[in-house]
């Protein structure tokens, strides 16, 4: 991976930015194309990194494109300035874009094999009229590879990605929507969403300082709460599968992402104590009320506060600003501004005690090893960490998670919140891109090994913060009945 900062004028930037392209991919490329040809007389040095750059949009363009040919998603078929656009003038099993009369100057395309896969149900005869690709249908392509060719479409859905260095915070990826042409809304900075189970960990965290343990027994069974509790109506929630599995350790309960054990959490420490604690991660408390649907993302965040927000649990507690420029020159080389950021371990301020951001830390692990995350492990890295995210009727799915010094967060959406499809979550659609940029950049990046601080102890394999050991912290929630014989079983088998 290459290190060092790529260098780029802030006029070649805006000139990319508004360059027309086919991908996110293409639109990064284009920057640091554009990047090695001007001469400016301003020089912005990026955090960013060119490769890191080049992932990050691979990661989100392939996740719409799955999304596009599974047709789990919702897709349009506009075109936009800027887009190929071609006449497809014979159709079948090799469709190609004919050069059309002599003199006309066109470019032969063929499409075939996989290229055709998208469009095979608009190929064949029974097709629907509107839908059905004839010759004189207006198609738009997207490339697959070096020479070939793919029928693709432009997704209605936007996505967002960001990454940066979980010690100081400089970004390495920044994937704002699917182009700009279309949609000049920078879903990194500019888009409030309800974060979903994603905010679930600093709930947890605040937990842990309020006494509960990561072996405390929490009642996952249905809740009816009245209207004072929830800020407006009689509240029934439920678990995302629709299926209760009685008292469970708090640890399973956060892997599992289950409803009811984070409710009844939030319960115990109260909605204004928590709502106070999110503002040590970076969010803003006031878009949080102070009610228990805050337990399950009611809120609203960016995917930048969520970028912050998780670096103190990779850092191991400390509070660092991300940062997309290193420092500006003038074309003589000299510096007018830098950014001096605050370093994890040094001049960044502690915000987490170091026992609860060592324990989080461990619980989010077991989220990416067992839980609703587990696709992670396809890494095959220890020091993977991270939490999915899905609102009620799917209308955002989150991952936001980290490994190896880099933190990532991942998010998929519409402009106009509405569901993303029929039981579409966070470690289905989100979770992939964070895999594939997390994938290319961790190669050959040693994993990041923890040992726990000197307010931690262990027993029976189990961490705890030394004040809240067995027999000093909170033992059950919601435990109202007896345990029957197989829940106690069950119980005395969870690690």
């Amino acid at each position: 991976m290459n290190t060092e900062p790529a260098l780029m004028s802030l006029t070649s930037v805006a000139q990319a930015i508004a360059a027309k392209r086919l991908s996110s991919r293409e639109a990064t490329q284009s920057c640091l194309d554009r990047t090695a040809q001007w001469q400016p007389r301003l020089n912005a040095f990026m955090a960013i990194e060119a490769e890191a750059a080049l992932a990050a949009a691979d990661a989100a363009d392939a996740a719409l494109a799955k999304g596009n040919s599974r047709g789990a998603l919702q897709f349009g078929q506009h075109l936009a300035p800027g887009r190929v656009a071609i006449g497809a003038v014979a159709v079948g099993p090799g469709l190609t874009e004919d050069a059309g009369p002599p003199g006309a100057g066109m470019t032969v395309l063929r499409i075939e094999g996989d290229g055709l896969k998208f469009a095979a149900s608009s190929l064949a005869p029974r097709a629907q009229p509107a839908r059905r690709i004839i010759p004189g249908a207006l198609i738009r392509l997207a490339r697959a590879g070096k020479d070939s060719w793919t029928i693709a479409q432009i997704p209605q859905v936007e996505s967002a990605f960001v990454a940066c260095d979980a010690r100081d915070g400089a970004v390495r990826a920044f994937v704002g929507g699917f182009d700009f042409n279309l949609n000049k809304f920078d879903h990194v900075t500019q888009a409030w969403r309800q974060p979903g189970s994603s905010i679930k960990p600093f709930i947890y965290a605040a937990a842990l300082e309020k006494g509960l343990m990561t072996s405390t027994l929490v009642n996952d069974s249905p809740l009816m709460l009245d209207p004072d509790q929830t800020g407006g109506q009689v509240w029934d929630p439920k678990n995302f599968e629709g299926t209760y599995e009685g008292p469970m350790r708090l640890r399973q309960g956060l892997a599992k992402s289950k409803n009811m054990v984070s409710i009844r959490v939030l319960q115990q420490i109260g909605p204004p104590y928590a709502q106070q604690f999110l503002g040590r991660f970076g969010f803003d408390p006031e878009r949080h009320p102070a009610y228990l649907t805050m337990a399950l993302g009611a809120g609203a965040v960016t995917p930048w506060q969520e970028l912050s927000a998780y670096t103190v649990f990779a850092n191991g507690g400390f509070g660092t600003t991300p940062y997309l420029i290193a420092r500006v020159a003038d074309a003589s080389g000299k510096v007018l501004m830098e950014a001096g950021p605050r370093i994890a371990g040094d001049s960044a301020p502690r915000v987490l005690d170091a026992g609860t951001a060592f324990i989080m830390d461990s619980m989010l692990r077991d989220v990416a090893r067992y839980g609703t995350g587990a696709r992670a492990s396809s890494l095959g890295r220890s020091d993977v960490a991270g939490k999915t995210g899905t609102t009620n009727d799917s209308h955002d799915a989150w991952f936001s998670g980290y490994g190896g010094g880099i933190v990532g967060v991942a998010w998929i959406g519409f402009d106009q919140p509405r569901p993303l499809g029929e039981r579409e979550t966070g470690g289905g659609l989100a979770l992939p891109i964070w895999l594939d940029y997390m994938g290319s950049v961790l190669k050959g990046v040693p994993t990041v090994d923890r040992e726990p601080p000197s307010n931690v102890v262990t027993v029976d394999g189990e961490y705890y913060l030394e004040q809240f050991q067995p027999g000093q912290g909170i033992a059950s929630l919601g435990l109202d009945e007896a345990l029957t014989p197989e829940q106690a079983r069950r119980n005395e088998n969870v690690f």
